[in-house]
């Protein structure tokens, strides 16, 4: 009864569906929240973030959001894993992401935060690519947080399983999300709170184009 009660509890509500693909085949709603999450816990606070997109394995129905739901949505116990990587590697990492993704459709298999990308799925090449708002430079150092499935090579992502300086910080994803989406009231939402959501182009789940599809 104690544990059916306590997955009961309420974090935030859903005014709509939060769906875990986007439209466009880019950036999604749910997958943006999930990496905002991770790259904004606190001691985490990276530079950005990259997870995968089957790591989240439902939508969030329209309603009240509750613990329960976020075992269905992170069901896996994976953790936060921060890592230094080169602008190349980060090339390397989204050239990887966006050839996995031309495989599937052009359906991005990753989600992200604090960075942003053209997926070329024609040429299997990461294009535009900026570190929040700024170009990727080759030869900078850029720290990253992902899960720790993706850290040790799960998906076939070898070039973050020989990084060395990757660093398990064992904090779940799931309670990340929690914590995060804990003091949003309600969700989609805008970052600023003025602005109605029919007008909202960057927010809280809110698909801001930050991975966008070239076929």
């Amino acid at each position: 009864m104690q544990q059916t009660l306590l997955l009961d509890r309420v974090i935030t509500t859903a005014t709509e569906p939060l769906r875990r693909f986007g439209n466009t085949g880019g950036d999604s709603m749910l997958g943006n929240l999930v990496a905002e999450a991770m790259q904004y816990r606190r001691y985490i606070e990276t530079e950005f973030c990259v997870t995968n997109s089957l790591g989240i394995r439902t939508d969030i129905l329209a309603g009240p959001i509750t613990y329960e739901q976020m075992y269905n949505v992170m069901p896996f116990e994976n953790t936060i894993t921060t890592m230094i990587l080169s602008g190349l590697e980060v090339q390397e990492l989204l050239d990887f992401a966006t050839r996995s993704s031309a495989e599937r459709g052009c359906n991005s298999q990753i989600q992200v935060s604090g960075i942003s990308f053209t997926m070329n799925c024609r040429t299997g090449k990461a294009e535009d690519i900026h570190v929040n708002g700024e170009p990727l430079e080759a030869a900078r150092a850029y720290d990253m947080c992902t899960n720790d499935y993706m850290a040790w090579g799960g998906s076939g992502f070898r070039m973050l399983k020989r990084n060395t300086t990757k660093v398990n910080t064992g904090i779940p994803i799931r309670e990340a999300m929690i914590q995060y989406m804990r003091d949003i009231p309600q969700l989609p939402a805008c970052y600023d709170a003025d602005t109605p959501l029919d007008l909202c182009k960057s927010g809280y789940a809110v698909p801001d184009g930050r991975i966008v599809t070239k076929y």
